[in-house]
């Protein structure tokens, strides 16, 4: 009965992520700089680099049903257990705008987002755009 609603203000999940390679393909002159590990907030993943067309919005294949991976993956969150990090790259448009890509973790982003979580921890690689200085997160 709610779906609608919950679509309407999540919006759908047919609406995929963003490409992170279409994100950087104008740009000149960019450069990466190791972040090193960290906590990030999962609202601001908002993309993947290299399998944006295969994932909806929370980070699901399209074209398949849940894997035995994820479902071992969410039980293992749900009890506590600790997982390795994701694998991100951070786009820091303005000091109020950053935005994160999944290199690796697609799984664990997508059980992590249904399981409610707030923050994840991840290896972090910033791309330093020409007018933005290098900061820390």
């Amino acid at each position: 009965m709610w779906t609608w609603l919950k679509k309407l203000l999540q919006g759908s999940a047919d609406e995929g992520v963003k490409s992170f390679e279409e994100e950087i393909a104008f740009l000149p002159d960019v450069k990466y700089e190791k972040r090193g590990l960290m906590s990030i907030p999962i609202g601001k993943i908002v993309g993947s680099v290299g399998r944006a067309h295969e994932l909806n919005n929370t980070f699901h294949y399209r074209k398949r049903a849940s894997t035995q991976r994820y479902h071992s993956m969410h039980e293992a969150m749900r009890a506590g257990r600790p997982s390795d990090p994701i694998q991100v790259v951070k786009i820091k448009r303005d000091k109020t705008e950053t935005e994160y890509y999944v290199i690796d973790g697609h799984h664990r982003v997508a059980t992590a987002k249904d399981a409610g979580f707030e923050t994840i921890n991840a290896i972090v690689t910033e791309v330093i755009l020409p007018d933005n200085d290098a900061e820390t997160c």
